[in-house]
């Protein structure tokens, strides 16, 4: 699956909001594409990858966002992982242009899959992970929607 090249952004700019203000320093890139509101056609070689989409039954769980960290430097993940969930799914996006990344050298980075808040939250109905990658392509008329609000 894909998600645009908007979505994203969108969803990079909600992460971004859940950082501490002190955080935001190691983003200075990521602040300023989400800032701009002009399309530039390098965006998609750019955003790292995309993210991964975990979906279940619903009644799985309460809506929810969060920020994760990662505390050992040397580990090959991305340093600052979004988290937005709802009863449905939960979407785990990594912040993309941490300049704590960098250090990494290219190196691929795993992402830990994460459906649930605790990761103990007993989920109803069966479970699935997808990773989307983000496209430049416009939205597709008969694309699938998927809803999730929160408070």
């Amino acid at each position: 699956g894909s998600i645009p090249m908007t979505a994203y952004k969108a969803l990079v700019r909600c992460g971004l909001a859940l950082l501490p203000r002190e955080s935001l320093e190691v983003f200075p890139d990521a602040l300023e594409w989400v800032g701009n509101p002009a399309p530039d056609p390098d965006d998609v070689t750019i955003a790292r990858s995309g993210l991964l989409v975990h979906r279940f039954g619903p009644g799985g769980q309460r809506p929810w966002s969060a920020i994760a960290l990662k505390t050992d430097s040397d580990a090959a993940m991305p340093s600052v992982i979004a988290f937005f969930g709802n009863e449905a799914a939960t979407i785990e996006l990594p912040l993309p242009w941490c300049l704590r990344d960098d250090d990494l050298d290219g190196e691929p980075m795993v992402v830990p899959k994460v459906a649930t808040i605790d990761g103990l939250t007993r989920i109803s109905g069966s479970t699935g992970s997808e990773w989307l990658a983000v496209t430049s392509d416009a939205p597709r008329r008969r694309s699938r929607m998927m809803s999730l609000s929160f408070p």
